[in-house]
């Protein structure tokens, strides 16, 4: 064979080893960036658009197994004097000490999404709705033992809203309305407020 041959054939395998590194790394940094995009950049909680994903698997399985979830929806309270008293830094550190406390007191198979601003939607597989009030005292108690970048006179109290999937449901939205019904129908009541859907 000729040297030409050769050289073609080194340079040919030089081309494709470096093609195989550039997708072999386009997919890894693709898939931390997919991974990425799923979570808030704030409180690290999934992010709004990968609980809708999640959930309406998790309603698929237990439409399919005969199981049951639960969907709960918690706001802070009086959160908008936080930011506009203190600036938005205090209100980031009361945002992200929440939703530490959140983590440390829910099941490490329950789901946690920040929904929105001061709020948050959790995902409680295989629970009822009542079992919700448990979870909703131990956060209580947690938010009156910790640390908050406050003055001592300002305390952090959450209302919370909670619903249980139906028979009916088709849409994961369809359990999350519910839990929001209940929630706005919780500060309605007032701050500190835990209260489960009812159609009444």
């Amino acid at each position: 064979m000729s040297w030409e041959y050769w050289v073609i054939l080194i340079e040919s395998s030089i081309i494709l080893v470096g093609a195989g590194v550039y997708i072999g790394s386009y997919i890894d940094n693709r898939r931390a960036q997919d991974s990425f995009e799923q979570y808030d950049d704030l409180t690290g909680d999934l992010n709004r658009e990968a609980m809708m994903s999640m959930g309406q698997s998790v309603l698929k399985d237990a439409q399919k197994y005969c199981r049951t979830f639960s969907v709960a929806m918690l706001d802070l309270d009086n959160f908008a004097l936080v930011n506009q008293t203190f600036g938005k830094h205090r209100g980031d550190d009361v945002l992200k000490k929440v939703a530490e406390l959140l983590r440390k007191e829910l099941r490490q198979a329950d789901k946690i999404s920040r929904w929105r601003g001061e709020g948050w939607l959790v995902l409680m597989p295989d629970s009822r709705a009542e079992e919700g009030k448990n979870v909703f005292m131990r956060l209580q108690q947690a938010l009156i033992e910790s640390q908050f970048s406050l003055p001592q006179n300002w305390s952090v109290t959450v209302c919370m809203g909670i619903a249980e999937k139906q028979d009916n449901d088709r849409e994961f939205d369809d359990v999350i309305k519910r839990a929001d019904t209940a929630l706005v129908k919780a500060k309605q009541r007032g701050k500190n407020t835990f209260l489960v859907y009812s159609s009444d």
